[in-house]
């Protein structure tokens, strides 16, 4: 009997009708390594090999990122069917011609801007390990409160930064624009003195964990010299592939972005807050590249929930990512940028449901009251507020950063609250404290000229739509 030919054996797995099922899911969709447990490929194969064929296989169409790891191995990832249409979601909703991008810069959508940077300031210093309540830092940005601790003043910086990150569009990344994101992140602050939960994955996001502590070596941790030598060579780059001198033109701006942030965790280039100056690169790259939703869009919000495991199963391909994976020659991170790419989308999506759920709120408020007319959009946002939380409690210096507007402007809302009988006022020191009336809901109603309906054991109207 003929010896079978390395050629006939190659066309036998390429037409084997198994084969081909999971070359074309592994190609469509991805297929992890360990979903290929039990999977059912040709006979003639074992996991091992099959995982092997189909990478090598998908590779031929991978993007691989100018960056090595410190082995020399390169990173590559394709685009997954999931992955296009998340792409097309994030060019339909982060561009500056977006519906998205046009109602947040309206003065009515300011208030949506200005909580989703709060939120993303705060998330991106968690992911460096800053620890406090996230409620407090909140509190301090919207009152614009001078910080008082060394992790206020990391989360104040971080906050101011996403406004002054355009005045640096037109210019090239470098090392020096770097170590300036760096020295103004942590501007005001004795880094050793700064209390931090310290792990070695510190400022590495979340998604990319994995892959990192797979493929970090310990000398990087451990030998100072070599970490700056290495760091340094990197670091260009790192700068190089932000600036679109090396790597594949035709890559979607949102997963160079991923991959910056993931060199830029790996290498840690600047002493300290990798992962904050790594998101302000990625923020800036957004704004380069006419991409400006991308640039406050609360993602690190969504990846934290994400490492937390509160993401919607449907939300995102994985609960979790198995540690970085060899394939084909290199690092496999398709499915790191796929999830990437969906937690995006999410964050998109809860923004428009935030924007969605706002609208209804406030067309349900003003049909129930006739005098909507005259309530402006803030003391619509205010009496909505209220009638979630009766216990809320409001001041003018509240209200006026709250939505950016004079004093005087925020005064006269809040007095005109009082005069229809909406809050009550009281003076606590040398301020004025205004709290929902305690009939507030018989109120809105009479003044819609509506019956007023039991409170007891009911619910709101406007609280399903709330979020």
């Amino acid at each position: 009997m003929n010896k079978e030919q390395p050629f006939d054996t190659v066309m036998r797995v390429l037409q084997d009708p198994a084969f081909a099922r999971a070359a074309r899911d592994a190609i469509r969709d991805y297929v992890a390594r360990d979903e290929l447990e039990g999977y059912p490929g040709p006979e003639m194969l074992t996991t091992a090999q099959l995982w092997d064929v189909l990478s090598t296989v998908r590779k031929l169409a991978a993007t691989t990122i100018p960056i090595a790891v410190a082995s020399g191995e390169q990173v590559w990832y394709t685009i997954t069917v999931e992955g296009r249409h998340c792409l097309r979601a994030i060019e339909h909703h982060c561009r500056s011609d977006s519906r998205l991008h046009q109602m947040v810069q309206r003065r009515s959508g300011q208030r949506f801007l200005v909580n989703a940077q709060v939120q993303e300031a705060i998330a991106t210093c968690q992911v460096d390990g800053i620890e406090g309540s996230s409620r407090e830092f909140e509190r301090m940005l919207h009152q614009g409160r001078t910080p008082t601790t060394p992790e206020e003043r990391i989360v104040k910086n971080t906050y101011e930064m996403l406004g002054e990150l355009p005045a640096l569009v037109d210019e090239d990344f470098s090392p020096e624009l770097v170590r300036h994101l760096f020295e103004r992140t942590t501007h005001g602050v004795n880094l050793a003195e700064t209390p931090r939960i310290r792990t070695e994955l510190r400022g590495v996001p979340p998604v990319f964990q994995g892959l990192v502590k797979a493929h970090r070596p310990s000398r990087l941790d451990s030998d100072p010299m070599q970490t700056d030598e290495s760091a340094s060579e990197a670091l260009r780059q790192i700068c190089d592939y932000a600036n679109g001198e090396t790597g594949d033109p035709r890559e979607s701006i949102a997963v160079r972005g991923y991959m910056l942030m993931a060199a830029v965790g790996y290498w840690r280039p600047v002493p300290d807050f990798n992962g904050t100056v790594a998101r302000h690169m990625l923020r800036l790259l957004s704004a380069k590249h006419d991409f400006p939703v991308l640039g406050y869009l609360p993602t690190s919000v969504m990846t934290r929930r994400w490492a937390l495991g509160e993401m919607d199963a449907d939300a995102v391909r994985y609960s979790r990512i198995e540690s970085g994976r060899y394939a084909a020659g290199g690092i496999d991170a398709t499915a790191e940028i796929l999830i990437h790419l969906q937690l995006t989308v999410a964050a998109i999506n809860d923004l428009c449901g935030r924007i969605r759920s706002t609208k209804v709120e406030d067309e349900t408020l003003g049909r129930m009251l006739h005098t909507s007319e005259r309530l402006n959009y803030r003391q619509r946002d205010l009496l909505s507020h209220a009638l979630r939380r009766p216990d809320a409690e409001f001041t003018l210096r509240e209200h006026r950063l709250d939505h950016r507007t004079a004093y005087s402007t925020a005064r006269a809302d809040l007095l005109e609250l009082v005069e229809l009988g909406f809050l009550c006022q009281e003076t606590r020191g040398l301020a004025f404290v205004f709290t929902p009336s305690p009939n507030l809901r018989e109120r809105l109603s009479a003044a819609a000229g509506e019956t007023a309906e039991p409170t007891s054991g009911e619910h709101d109207a406007t609280e399903g739509a709330c979020v």
